[in-house]
């Protein structure tokens, strides 16, 4: 009877383990870099606009001093 216990434990204990490291394995190999390239494209299109919008300021501010 005890014997199937700690058998019964040790294998919930390895489970959880191979579980564990299959789930690490799978975020470094697919989820972290989908997330990277994902921040990286909003990263890019937050720069853009922001560029945009300074280019847009400079061009009203030399538009009215002109005038």
């Amino acid at each position: 009877m005890m014997f199937s216990r700690l058998s019964l434990a040790a294998g919930a204990a390895a489970g959880g383990l191979v579980v564990f490291l299959a789930m690490q394995a799978i975020n470094a190999v697919w989820s972290l870099p989908a997330a990277r390239g994902e921040g990286r494209a909003s990263e890019r299109i937050e720069a853009q606009a922001a560029t945009n919008k300074a280019i847009g300021e400079l061009a009203n501010a030399s538009g009215s001093r002109s005038r």
